[in-house]
């Protein structure tokens, strides 16, 4: 018979009571109305892990796991151990991975959805991601071209400011070093598109291999779980 479970009364200055059994606790509530009236006695675990009982929990075991009696030695509460501060970041971190992670699935399956309403074969996404390419080709190559133009501007500019500036041409050189800078920032202009076109080309040329790869690979799962059905008898 496995015995019952022994208590501490904390505060108790005579070794000979220091475990109390829980209808010892009852005897008492009812025998002592003065000294205990109609408080509650808390039990908690103490660092030995003996059950220690008392009307206020110490503060160094307030936010460990504790049961409250009623005077008549009943349980009538219980609260379970606090959780700390690092327990609650690892519950937060791990439930935004989880939202995460189903945010993702249900990005995933709605590419999935698209790809298949939208597109009969691989060429249709090759023939859609050359046509994409080819319209921001276009731009660029204008914009190189408007680069080149610039940057040959720029030299007459410059060696007119140095004409002027030699002839000490106060005015035509002050004129000159006008147009230089305004070249300087159409040519600053051009190179930002230039480079934003050339970005947009690789995430567009990313975004279609991506694409393609899970495009065939949803053909293939669809053919074998066809496949699967006509082998079923």
């Amino acid at each position: 018979m496995t015995p019952e479970p022994s208590i501490h009364l904390s505060g108790s200055s005579r070794p000979g009571h220091a475990l109390l059994r829980p209808a010892f606790l009852l005897v008492l509530g009812l025998s002592c109305p003065v000294a205990f009236g109609e408080s509650l006695i808390k039990c908690w675990t103490n660092q030995e892990g003996i059950r220690e009982c008392g009307h206020q929990i110490p503060p160094e075991f307030s936010q460990d796991e504790h049961i409250t009696l009623n005077p008549k030695g009943v349980q009538v509460g219980h609260s379970e151990k606090a959780t700390t501060l690092e327990v609650y970041r690892d519950i937060e971190l791990k439930r935004r991975a989880l939202a995460k992670e189903e945010i993702e699935e249900k990005s995933r399956r709605r590419r999935d959805e698209v790809l298949s309403r939208l597109y009969s074969s691989p060429e249709d996404l090759i023939a859609e991601r050359d046509e994409n390419l080819g319209i921001i080709k276009v731009r660029v190559q204008s914009a190189e071209n408007a680069m080149e133009r610039l940057e040959h501007q720029k030299a007459t500019y410059l060696e007119a400011y140095e004409k002027a500036r030699f002839e000490n041409d106060t005015a035509r050189s002050s004129q000159f070093l006008v147009y230089l800078a305004t070249t300087e920032e159409d040519m600053s202009r051009q190179l930002k598109f230039l480079q934003e076109k050339r970005e947009e080309m690789k995430s567009i040329e990313i975004k279609y291999d991506r694409d393609l790869k899970r495009f065939i690979e949803l053909r293939k799962n669809k053919a074998e779980s066809e496949a699967k059905d006509d082998s079923a008898p």
